[in-house]
């Protein structure tokens, strides 16, 4: 069982829309994630808090749960208990309450990313990032790269036609470049809200890109040739 915001559970699921992946709700030794899939799952926009006490859990949220949830605003908190695949949701404010119960949500592994001591971690400013990607073309590549003594993180188009770029807070350690795609970075980007000043962004030995402000944290996959 878990207790939860409703303000906070909603802005995580934000936006609601029918997704090609639905998002999923996972509850791990205190930490409440919900995670969102773009493209299939080559990008990955995961929404975080850390609660006093809770049951470890994880499960898909359906369209038909998102709509439920969208009407519960009226309640200041959520419970949320999973007994095999039943889930229970409990709401109470000074003179109501409500119960629903559904019989059945699929239950998923989470599938949690290592971090590395061989990690490239640079503090960009987060306003100024979000205001590249609101101009980065859809269609195509883009490289996000940083040099090896130099502050600068460089973003450039497939097309040649664009390019931007943000100072880190200090120079990289090594010269990296990575590549995605455009509508996916965009697209996870866009669905980012401002929280801090600064951000992390972290060049991973795996060749994964992470992106980090907040409780939101988010991953893009590199294209494979």
């Amino acid at each position: 069982m878990l207790q939860v915001s409703t303000d906070w559970l909603m802005a995580a699921l934000l936006p609601l829309k029918k997704k090609e992946i639905l998002p999923q709700l996972v509850c791990d030794n205190h930490q409440l994630s919900i995670k969102h899939f773009y493209n299939g799952g080559a990008g990955l926009r995961i929404v975080s808090t850390t609660l006093p006490a809770a049951d470890n859990m994880s499960f898909e949220i359906s369209d038909s749960l998102q709509r439920f949830l969208a009407c519960c605003s009226s309640f200041s908190k959520i419970e949320l208990k999973l007994e095999q695949r039943a889930l229970t949701l409990s709401m109470e404010s000074l003179c109501s309450a409500l119960q629903y119960k559904i019989p059945y949500v699929k239950k998923v592994e989470d599938m949690a990313m290592q971090r590395s001591n061989q990690d490239v971690e640079l503090q960009i400013p987060t306003e100024e990032w979000f205001h590249i990607f609101r101009t980065l073309p859809v269609k195509g590549n883009v490289t996000i790269g940083c040099c090896a003594r130099k502050r600068a993180v460089t973003l450039k188009h497939s097309k040649g036609r664009w390019v931007g770029g943000v100072h880190a807070k200090s120079t990289s350690s090594k010269t990296l470049d990575f590549e995605c795609t455009s509508a996916v970075a965009k697209a996870v980007f866009k669905d980012c809200q401002i929280t801090d000043t600064f951000s992390s962004l972290i060049f991973m030995e795996n060749g994964v890109l992470c992106w980090m402000s907040g409780g939101v944290t988010v991953y893009l996959a590199p294209n494979i040739e």
